[in-house]
């Protein structure tokens, strides 16, 4: 992957929705499940506080592949980060899984297969979105989480989220969380790797 700054607007939203389309394309096996379920609850929920926001199109599997050198190098750069969260997380990225259903989110989240987000997929990127919000509509464009890498007290998550929202809209965000006194996922840091 090319760095996000040599890369123009166009092209990065071209590899971002490339990337949602072209991920996880073996079924997963396993299920995520317990903390890493609660985490990306967490991280939707904030989603879902979005202007016009009325449902969450969720990929329905993690995100699927090793992760670069570029990203390995980000994630060591978070000061609060646990070195048992970061080599979770760096571990973890190698594995799909489907995401778990339900997830407690403010608004409702529809799982897609990546196979029927690349269906609506033409060779036109315009007409793609026109698709994709005509079948979703109120939709805040098409989420895909990555696993989550939790520290050995899981106390602290990390996890990176890609959202697509049209040709030139889009974003990859590394999220990290901790858990608070009562519980609850707490973003306590964001770090943007590619946004159009």
């Amino acid at each position: 992957m090319l760095h996000p700054v040599l890369l123009t607007a166009r092209r990065m939203a071209a590899h971002a929705l490339a990337a949602m389309l072209l991920g996880a394309c073996q079924p997963p096996r396993q299920v995520l499940a317990g903390a890493e379920c609660e985490a990306v609850a967490a991280v939707l929920d904030t989603l879902a506080t979005a202007p016009g926001a009325h449902q969450i199109v969720l990929g329905d599997s993690t995100l699927d592949g090793p992760a670069s050198e570029s990203l390995d190098e980000r994630v060591g750069a978070i000061p609060e980060l646990a070195s048992s969260t970061r080599a979770s997380f760096l571990r973890r990225s190698m594995e799909t899984r489907a995401v778990c259903r339900p997830l407690s989110v403010r608004v409702p989240v529809t799982y897609v297969a990546n196979r029927d987000v690349h269906a609506l997929y033409k060779g036109d990127n315009d007409a793609y979105w026109r698709d994709f919000y005509a079948r979703y509509a109120g939709a805040a464009g098409f989420t895909h989480v990555s696993r989550v890498g939790l520290s050995t007290d899981e106390r602290q998550a990390l996890l990176v989220v890609e959202n697509g929202c049209g040709d030139l809209c889009g974003s990859i965000v590394l999220v990290l969380l901790e858990r608070s006194a009562n519980g609850a996922w707490r973003v306590r840091h964001t770090k943007i790797l590619l946004i159009s």
